[in-house]
């Protein structure tokens, strides 16, 4: 069932740029390991967002 999921996930990241394209791949299935073993997708939603802050802000910062 991860492994579904990973497909439109990666697809949603494949204009960003290949390194970031590529690591969805990975977080997908992590995020999806995350959901499946809290039974829930606020854990993943929450980091999801915690990283994309996180590299906002190191984007700035540069």
């Amino acid at each position: 069932a991860i492994f579904v999921m990973v497909i439109p996930y990666a697809m949603i990241h494949f204009t960003k740029p290949m390194p970031e394209a590529f690591g969805a791949i990975f977080a997908g299935v992590a995020l999806g390991y995350l959901a499946m073993r809290t039974r829930s997708f606020y854990g993943g939603i929450l980091l999801h967002y915690a990283v994309a802050l996180t590299m906002d802000l190191l984007a700035r910062s540069n």
